[in-house]
């Protein structure tokens, strides 16, 4: 718990600089559109994804420390040249080894570390692990991203059981103009339109195989209603917003503690309505 209190602490000193860094770039391009500003944020959440993928990874730090450990353990080490070639000698305390090895380049170095890196340590009989704000940090941190996970799955199985009860609209005219506005953007893939009772506006779920959700009151609707609807939940689906929003739930998740990765999300979600509100707008004419 202590090194994960530690990492905890790294990590966000590095997550600060990358959501400081997307908050200058997303300000600086305000003005070229909804689409860019929201690529901006997605790209963030991802940088920070990976951050903490590999902040909690097994991989090693392939420092000097593990090369060393690499070819000697516990001795000292002596470079001698000879000619041409490059040779270390492993000096022990009491007396010299006559053997020397040839000294390991730097691709078998970082293959020694990684190697070194994947091994756990073995816990030691009766020695207490080590306490203080860092194991406390840990502690707190693993709690409150469990508990962002487990919101997050919660949610989404809920959204996949709405999908499953939802009917589905095929023939209907929603659903002819649904493939028509594919057509006109020259998508071929058949994205499902299904009608459920317990939403009040539309939504896409999924992004492989993408669903659109409609209310049951959309057969109020007149045409140009339906169409800027459709083309606003189609604009969703070309950019793949469901899939961002994910990993940027994720992100949050993780980084829960950090208010300006709040913000980001909140922005993120924004901007994806902006652009696709412009795209359903331009089809009924402005």
């Amino acid at each position: 718990m202590h090194e994960i209190g530690v990492s905890v602490i790294w990590l966000s000193l590095q997550v600060t600089i990358v959501a400081l860094a997307s908050t200058l770039l997303y300000r600086l391009v305000r003005l070229r559109g909804p689409r860019l500003r929201s690529l901006v944020i997605s790209s963030s959440m991802l940088v920070a994804l990976a951050l903490a993928a590999l902040a909690f990874s097994p991989w090693p730090r392939w420092g000097s420390e593990y090369a060393q450990q690499a070819i000697s353990n516990d001795s000292q080490l002596t470079t001698m040249t000879t000619g041409d070639k490059k040779t270390t000698i492993a000096v022990d305390s009491p007396t010299l080894k006559a053997d020397a090895i040839q000294f390991e380049s730097v691709w078998s170095s970082a293959w020694g570390g990684f190697k070194e890196g994947l091994k756990k340590p073995q816990p030691v009989a009766n020695q207490p692990e080590p306490r203080g704000w860092p194991a406390i940090i840990g502690f707190l941190f693993l709690a409150g991203m469990s508990l962002g996970l487990i919101r997050l799955i919660v949610g989404y199985l809920l959204l996949k059981r709405e999908v499953q009860h939802s009917t589905l609209l095929d023939g209907t005219a929603a659903q002819e103009l649904l493939d028509g506005l594919a057509m006109e953007h020259l998508n071929h893939s058949t994205i499902r339109l299904r009608e459920t009772k317990h939403l009040a506006t539309a939504a896409v779920v999924g992004w492989w195989y993408p669903v659109i959700l409609l209310p049951h009151t959309w057969r109020t609707w007149s045409t140009d209603q339906l169409r800027a609807v459709l083309t606003h939940e189609l604009s969703h689906v070309y950019q793949r917003d469901f899939l961002s929003n994910l990993y940027a739930e994720i992100s949050r998740s993780i980084y829960f503690y950090h208010p300006l990765m709040h913000w980001l999300v909140a922005r993120l979600r924004l901007e994806q309505e902006l652009a696709a509100d412009a795209a359903a707008a331009e089809s009924t004419g402005g």
